[in-house]
């Protein structure tokens, strides 16, 4: 007899739960997140803070989880178009919320030719990282966050006789450039 009881009583708050979360909306389980954020290179080469702007929209997949696309603006090398998939688990369900963040996408080349005639193409993009919301009142949060970043950009150097910096690689060389970033951000999250 408790046995059934207890499932009775299960079931009833299950299906109260799902009911809840059926009764929100498509758009009231959009949340938009506009961040700046701060990247510099560990390893002392091309070390100088940079900053980037990006934003993403995310859909509550379920009451811990927000799953989403987005779009930013970085310099690099050149000046690149991360458009990436969003995904953030939150550790806990309070007031002031921490959580993982990992994003993974493509870079699109701005303008793809700088100076020394290197002409460029977009790459692979990701970031890995920990984030804290904090709530400024009922419908936004600030948000704070560091990771790190790994992204490629593929260029290809069209030699024209300009100056060099030794070794010369010679016209036509393709390369990989490969960015790895630490990288601090802070923005508006709405709920």
């Amino acid at each position: 007899m408790k046995i059934i009881l207890t499932a009775i009583v299960l079931s009833i708050s299950a299906s109260s739960f799902t009911q809840e979360i059926e009764k929100q909306k498509f758009v009231e389980r959009l949340h938009p997140s506009y961040t700046i954020g701060w990247h510099f290179n560990p390893d002392g080469y091309d070390g100088n803070l940079k900053a980037s702007l990006q934003t993403s929209i995310l859909y509550e997949l379920k009451p811990r989880l927000y799953t989403g696309i987005g779009v930013g603006v970085e310099k690099h090398s050149t000046s690149i178009l991360p458009v990436f998939g969003d995904v953030r688990y939150l550790l806990s369900k309070t007031k002031n919320r921490m959580y993982l963040n990992v994003k993974v996408g493509h870079n699109n080349v701005i303008g793809n030719q700088d100076y020394a005639n290197r002409s460029y193409s977009g790459g692979m993009y990701s970031y890995f990282g920990i984030g804290h919301f904090v709530s400024l009142s009922e419908n936004l949060d600030l948000e704070l966050g560091v990771g790190f970043k790994h992204l490629k950009i593929n260029s290809n150097d069209d030699f024209n006789g300009d100056y060099y910096i030794l070794p010369f690689p010679g016209p036509g060389a393709s390369y990989l450039e490969t960015f790895n970033r630490f990288e601090m951000r802070i923005g508006l999250f709405l709920k």
